[in-house]
């Protein structure tokens, strides 16, 4: 964005409860024009560096448009040590100590998967990057009907004896870059993948505990305590 655009970009915004509609209009038609002439002088300067060829042609003019970020190659920048030990560094709590599972009273209700619902959300896995135990999506969609009771058990056992199992817990910890260029490991965004089946038990719960949005001021589940 040119400065010039900037400036009017700032006009627009700063007279916009001001200015009538016809000079809100004129303003702003200005700025588009603008735009067209630098992706025009954009695209003319690409044109020495590439010949013939859409993929070159469309590489250009997603960069100009922004539809395509240009991202920056995390392995290039840092080392996969450095990155390790600092998420290792502000993910560990020396303090932490294990929750203690709660006594329940007598009659507490203690909820249990419905097999539709499992069933449902297994055959329609979207498409997505498997966890740490790197079973694929279609694996779940095509072996539902040998997975599901297993599944279940292990829902239920798992609400019962308020734990999750500890392999569910581990996850894939992608480092995605927040800004640019990249020179340090605090510019990283740590997205953590977890094993499907996890994913799918979350969804379970939530979904059968919550079916409504107003349900969740008014519902108060058992909670999740540690690992197995």
């Amino acid at each position: 964005m040119s400065p010039l655009i900037k400036h009017l970009s700032y006009i627009r915004n700063k007279t916009a409860y001001r200015c009538s509609k016809e000079a809100k209009l004129i303003t702003q038609e200005k700025i588009n024009k603008l735009i067209r002439m630098n992706q025009v002088k954009a695209v003319s300067s690409e044109r020495s560096k590439f010949g013939k060829g859409t993929k070159k042609w469309w590489e250009v003019a997603n960069k100009i448009t922004g539809r395509k970020a240009q991202g920056t190659s995390v392995s290039s920048a840092l080392s996969q040590n450095e990155i390790n030990s600092y998420f290792q560094s502000i993910s560990t709590d020396n303090a932490y100590k294990p929750p203690v599972p709660v006594e329940l009273p007598f009659g507490t209700r203690i909820p249990s998967v419905d097999e539709h619902l499992v069933r449902n959300l297994l055959l329609h896995q979207k498409r997505t990057a498997p966890g740490p135990d790197e079973f694929p999506y279609w694996l779940w969609c095509d072996y539902v009907d040998f997975l599901v009771s297993v599944i279940i058990n292990i829902f239920n056992n798992s609400l019962r004896h308020q734990t999750v199992l500890a392999l569910w817990k581990l996850a894939n910890v992608n480092p995605v870059p927040k800004e640019s260029p990249l020179n340090e490991c605090n510019q990283l965004r740590p997205i953590s993948l977890t094993d499907i089946v996890m994913r799918i038990f979350e969804r379970v719960v939530w979904k059968q505990n919550f079916p409504h949005p107003k349900a969740f001021n008014s519902y108060r589940p058992v909670c999740l305590q540690g690992g197995a």
